[in-house]
């Protein structure tokens, strides 16, 4: 905005120069003029105080913004005609400014009741008004109206509110890490899956968390896919305490608004007792295949001993029969 009077300020100023000479009532109205126009053509709210605190200019930036017209404000003292200015603690940034000192507001919340009721946003700051000797006699306010970031951001806070309480509820292993691989966000299943409480995980690398082998090929895994940008997806078998298990693994981008790759979401599973499913029903039509096959008795015997003791992943597996050849052990 400053840029902006800066611009209109020169153009001003150079057509003032290029004319001929003009008297002090002339120059006196140019700069009236200028003052006039920067005020209605400024994209913020300007108000000027006098040392009383009684509105000397009340732009119409500022009429739209507040609804109030300035020939109900110009003259009266602003604390007296708005009384929730002391409330908000608006009275002692402008006595700092008063004090030669230049202020910056917190946001501050209002209702603009004449437009929709609904709660709106401003920002100011406070500076100095000053004389040809120096002397402060009042304050300037430049006005911004940031009730549409104010929403932006509360919806933002909306979202990751939903999207933390989602993450929390699922019962799949959700994490989140940064683009130097230490996890950002882990979820209650994720946590009670690596037998820590979520404190201990945020902050830290796979290397302290898994064994060094599960590390570097998890380091491995998202490496390539801060690179390349692609989603990954795939199955893992480990085994833990005697137990076989099966794990299915997303892993996607996170991109932030121009689209570069700021980290990664991933979330896994067990899916071990599908497997195990899915492999029964490959057992069962292998089976199936080899009873149906022309082959003679012995042989399809021992078809069926290699498909069990191949999916069954032991080392020998027979038959002994109560009549008949024994198909032994192998």
């Amino acid at each position: 905005m400053f840029a902006r009077l800066q611009r209109l300020i020169f153009r001003r100023r150079r057509t003032l120069t290029c004319q001929k000479p003009a008297s002090l009532s002339d120059r006196l109205e140019s700069a009236l003029n200028l003052k006039q126009e920067i005020l209605s053509s400024a994209a913020e709210g300007i108000v000027l105080y006098d040392r009383d605190l009684r509105y000397c200019a009340w732009n119409p930036f500022m009429e739209a913004l507040t609804g109030v017209p300035a020939s109900r404000v110009l003259g009266q003292k602003a604390l007296a005609l708005f009384p929730h200015l002391v409330e908000q603690g608006v009275d002692k940034l402008l006595a700092r400014a008063l004090a030669g000192e230049t202020v910056h507001s917190p946001d501050i919340s209002y209702n603009r009741v004449h437009k929709t009721g609904r709660e709106s946003w401003i920002s100011a700051i406070y500076t100095p008004h000053r004389n040809i000797q120096g002397q402060v006699v009042g304050v300037f306010g430049f006005i911004r109206d940031i009730t549409y970031r104010r929403q932006m951001e509360k919806s933002l806070r909306e979202s990751e509110a939903r999207f933390r309480t989602l993450v929390q509820h699922i019962p799949q292993n959700v994490f989140i890490k940064d683009r130097d691989l230490r996890y950002t966000l882990v979820n209650e299943s994720f946590a009670r899956q690596l037998g820590k409480p979520v404190e201990q995980i945020l902050g830290q690398e796979d290397t302290t968390l898994f064994s060094q082998k599960t590390a570097d090929k998890f380091r491995s895994e998202d490496r390539r896919m801060l690179e390349t940008g692609e989603t990954l997806e795939l199955t893992d078998f480990s085994e833990a305490k005697g137990r076989q298990i099966w794990t299915y693994t997303i892993k996607m981008p996170v991109r932030d608004e121009q689209g570069n790759t700021t980290g990664i979401f991933g979330m896994f599973w067990d899916v071990t007792s599908r497997k195990l499913t899915e492999d029964r029903e490959r057992l069962a039509r292998a089976i199936l295949d080899r009873l149906n096959s022309p082959e003679d008795a012995a042989h399809m015997i021992r078809d069926i001993l290699q498909l069990i003791r191949s999916a069954m992943s032991v080392d020998a597996v027979g038959i002994r029969l109560r009549d008949g050849d024994d198909f032994p052990y192998r």
